[in-house]
């Protein structure tokens, strides 16, 4: 079977503006209707053995008719391409890869022929004359069997601009469409992420995941929700922070647009949102004894679901940080207010807060409470300090008074 992949490139571009990590950047765009010009084709062969790529350099690049194009130089090649940059001539660098830079992504494990599997062929698109649903006119074309009778129920890659979709969601395709050729079990990337979108995130182990290299800079995870600034996968993608820049090959631009994408998600994330991405940030291990949930390597009163679930340190008998803070105690006219240390993410990672009274310290029910204010604690990412109201028809007339608050799953 042979693939061929044709570029041609805008040669009007404008600048616009985007804000990484709260600073200005400049990025480009081509000029709405720019006119554009071949620059290579590329064919990959599959055969018995495995796969190769071969490609051709279309002549007359910056002028003229361009009529037929030459087989590129198995070191490849590069050229300059003349364009315009808001209205200002300019040069761009185009690159044509070597044979062996082909194989370094066209892999046996990625199945060779990168982007054709039915999430990112399920879009709407050209085959000749031909207008409709990629997967369709392939099944018509002859070029598929067993095909879907309904491809728009089946799953597709979702572009960044598409804002409909969620932040994850268009991540997710981002990461599938750039990544996982490379990424994924059994893969020839580097690390044990997986970037494939039909597994879950909990499954791709991005968040708080390790790097298989010791890391440039202490805190730095594969993804640190809330953190654009130690997460290694946006900080390989944008060149920043000191790490090279991803992928190796194929391109020579810092795309602006995927780091935005991915930017924008980690800084929504909620730290901790499940225990073992909690228990992962804190141990550095996802299958150590001391990190088990019942477990309380610090030996204070608290075990590490409770650590957790009030934002105290496994590793420093701290419990004393998660104690009930009395704000306003006047029985007489049945006021009682109290707050405590929460975590923000709560709700989504299925941890429940309950509250109970007593007199004595023996005897508990359960208390009716007002959730009044939650404040986000700045020394403590990721939890926040939430105040509380309780009934007054549990308090009025009572000389001594006792809260608990319980943490479960």
């Amino acid at each position: 079977m042979v693939w061929v992949k044709h570029f041609d490139y805008p040669v009007q571009w404008e600048t616009f503006t985007r804000v990484l990590e709260g600073q200005t950047v400049t990025d480009r765009r081509p000029v709405a209707g720019s006119p554009r010009r071949r620059l290579e084709t590329r064919f990959l062969i599959r055969n018995a053995t495995g796969a190769y790529g071969v490609s051709y350099r279309w002549n007359n690049t910056n002028s003229g008719t361009q009529t037929d194009a030459t087989l590129a130089d198995d070191d490849g090649e590069s050229f300059g391409l003349d364009i315009t940059l808001d209205g200002a001539p300019s040069t761009e660098i185009w690159q044509i890869p070597s044979r062996t830079n082909c194989t370094t992504c066209h892999t046996q494990p990625s199945g060779h022929a990168l982007s054709f599997r039915t999430r990112q062929l399920n879009v709407p698109g050209n085959l000749g004359a031909n207008t409709g649903n990629y997967l369709s006119l392939l099944a018509n074309a002859g070029y598929l069997t067993n095909a879907p009778a309904n491809p728009a129920a089946l799953p597709h890659l979702y572009r960044p601009d598409e804002n409909a979709q969620s932040l994850e969601v268009r991540v997710r395709s981002y990461l599938d469409a750039n990544c996982s050729n490379c990424h994924r079990a059994g893969g020839t990337g580097g690390g044990t992420w997986d970037a494939r979108a039909h597994v879950s995130l909990a499954q791709t182990g991005l968040i708080y995941g390790l790097t298989t290299d010791a890391p440039l800079h202490a805190g730095d995870r594969l993804i640190v929700p809330g953190d654009v600034a130690h997460s290694v996968i946006y900080n390989r993608i944008a060149e920043a922070h000191d790490y090279s820049r991803m992928p190796p090959v194929g391109s020579s631009v810092i795309d602006l647009e995927g780091a935005k994408l991915l930017s924008d998600w980690i800084e929504g994330l909620p730290p901790y949102a499940t225990y073992p991405d909690w228990r992962l940030a804190k141990f550095a291990s996802g299958n150590s004894a001391n990190g088990l949930s019942n477990a309380n390597p610090d030996g204070d009163r608290l075990d590490n679901l409770g650590e957790w679930a009030f934002g105290t340190n496994p590793l420093l008998p701290d419990g004393a940080k998660a104690a009930t803070i009395l704000q306003l105690v006047i029985p007489a006219n049945g006021s009682f207010r109290f707050s405590h240390p929460r975590l923000q993410a709560h709700a989504g990672a299925g941890l429940h807060y309950s509250y109970r009274l007593s007199e004595n310290l023996t005897a508990w029910s359960p208390a009716t409470v007002l959730e009044e204010s939650a404040v986000p604690i700045p020394s403590e990412p990721g939890y926040e300090m939430v105040t509380f109201s309780i009934a007054p028809s549990q308090v009025s007339g009572k000389k001594k008074l006792f809260v608990q608050v319980v943490a479960e799953p």
